[in-house]
């Protein structure tokens, strides 16, 4: 048994590590439910659109869901203090992606919207 345990152990660390995702917990049919609640939302943008470095304060990402802006369900805000030097890339990486993103809706104008907090929390599905 004892001589068992060296080659267990090798066994277990070659196999890779599945690390658990969060389910999706709201999408652009009930985002407007949950506001101020932490959620995990799953959806492809719309739009994603990033003004011109400077244009606005915080150079941010708008990532829109379930219309294009100004119409749009459901708006992730991704600043530039977040996104850092990935910023310039966002817009080619999340278009017409798969995206899941945790995070906590918010209400602006009677809309949900989230602001991002983590690059982590953002991620292609």
């Amino acid at each position: 048994m004892t001589r068992l345990l060296p080659f267990a152990c090798v066994a277990l660390l070659a196999c890779p590590a599945v690390a658990q995702r969060d389910s999706c917990t709201v999408s652009t049919t009930n985002v407007h439910e949950h506001i101020g609640a932490t959620v995990v939302f799953c959806g492809t943008p719309s739009t994603v659109h990033a003004p011109r470095p400077g244009k606005e304060a915080g150079d941010p990402v708008y990532i829109n869901f379930g219309g294009a802006f100004p119409l749009q369900t459901f708006k992730v805000v991704v600043s530039g203090k977040v996104a850092g030097k990935e910023r310039k890339h966002l817009v080619k990486r999340y278009r017409d992606k798969a995206l899941r993103i945790h995070g906590v809706v918010q209400a602006e104008a009677d809309r949900p919207i989230m602001y991002l907090q983590d690059m982590k929390d953002l991620e292609v599905e």
